[in-house]
């Protein structure tokens, strides 16, 4: 592999990674999920290419951020006996935190936009 592509799979990689924990944040605003069913939706909606233990990777990176926390899934499931799925949802932080990300990523939107209008990746002043 050339440095060039290393370079792009290093950056395009931090870029999967800030879009799938976005996407994550976004979908347990809308509310409480249980990491197999993230799972589930990200294989699905966004790419077959995640693996099970990225998102419980980024489920605990998460956690330790303050940005979500464990919800009771006892309660939520009914069940009073036994173990029972762990259902994960933003903390107060972790909304402020979603609110201001979407801020940015509509900025970036702007940038990316007129990145892709480009010819030969030269920016346009005026674009901006």
């Amino acid at each position: 592999m050339s440095d060039l592509a290393v370079l792009l799979e290093r950056w395009t990689s931090k870029w999967d990674v800030a879009l799938l924990e976005a996407s994550i944040l976004n979908l347990m605003k809308q509310r409480p999920r249980y990491g197999g069913e993230l799972v589930e939706i990200c294989q699905q909606q966004i790419t077959a290419e995640i693996k099970v233990p990225t998102i419980y990777g980024m489920l605990s990176r998460l956690g330790k951020s303050q940005l979500i926390t464990e919800v009771d899934s006892r309660a939520k499931e009914g069940i009073t006996r036994g173990t029972s799925r762990k259902y994960y949802g933003l903390t107060t932080q972790g909304e402020e935190f979603f609110e201001l990300l979407q801020q940015h990523i509509g900025r970036s939107l702007v940038v990316v936009t007129a990145l892709a209008k480009t010819e030969e990746g030269d920016f346009q002043e005026e674009e901006l």
